[in-house]
């Protein structure tokens, strides 16, 4: 059920003006249908390790254990930042990025935005180069619940270099898809499919790592604003006695 539009606050809605400046960016628009719930889709997203496992055309040899990352909240935004210093360049970059260099300065920043709004700020230098001198591949990452364990998955990829190579447009547009549908999503909904039509993790008790501190404080943060918003006595609708994991 929608919220009453008379409640919306037009100042909350978060800043994705980097990734729709299409005067400066060409982008890629495209969607993806999860058959699992969206918080599990927003767990993945700041998980800036799993590309390491998840995604060998990103990955880099030395793993996640050399890079440094921290974690930050300003109010109701989680942001997982991971920079990696001087580090080989992947295959991705490789295919956008013209350098003779080996090694480059690489940055990966997810930013999260209640309930299900993130934006993903990476980008390559020559090392020791400014941020804004290198390449930028900013993205938007919308989650969309459709049941409590189906989920619409828009998303925006764009970046600032090569825009006018329609052959590298045309590539770029496969491994987009590739990725999330073929990568992210099994995964995902493997994790869905071991759940059940259970769609709250934290009381499954699962192990915790380091990395998972940015997807935890979020899932704590929503559960909060979700109870503070149907009142402090009003207890969560019981979830539905069927889910997609039962037709499937």
């Amino acid at each position: 059920m929608m919220g009453d539009a008379d409640k919306a606050d037009a100042a909350l809605i978060p800043d994705f003006s980097p990734v729709c400046d299409e005067a400066s960016l060409r982008i890629i628009r495209g969607y993806t249908h999860v058959n699992a719930n969206y918080e599990l889709i927003s767990d993945n997203l700041l998980d800036l390790s799993h590309v390491e496992y998840l995604h060998p055309d990103f990955a880099r040899r030395e793993g996640f254990g050399n890079f440094k990352s921290e974690m930050a909240r300003d109010g109701n935004t989680i942001t997982a930042y991971l920079w990696k210093p001087n580090s080989p360049i992947t295959a991705f970059q490789r295919m956008l990025w013209d350098t003779t260099a080996e090694r480059a300065d690489s940055h990966v920043h997810m930013r999260w935005d209640p309930p299900s709004l993130l934006y993903l700020d990476t980008g390559v230098t020559e090392c020791g180069a400014p941020v804004n001198a290198g390449a930028s591949f900013p993205s938007a990452h919308f989650l969309t619940p459709e049941t409590a364990t189906t989920s619409h998955y828009f998303w925006v990829l764009g970046r600032n270099v090569k825009r006018d190579d329609a052959k590298l447009h045309a590539r770029l547009v496969e491994v987009g898809n590739r990725i999330f549908s073929t990568e992210d999503k099994p995964m995902i909904e493997r994790q869905q499919s071991a759940l059940g039509c259970a769609t709250d993790l934290l009381a499954q008790e699962p192990a915790i790592l380091p990395v998972d501190k940015a997807g935890l404080r979020a899932r704590r943060l929503l559960k909060l604003l979700i109870k503070n918003e149907q009142g402090a006595l009003t207890e969560r609708s019981p979830e539905p006695t069927t889910c997609q994991s039962d037709r499937t």
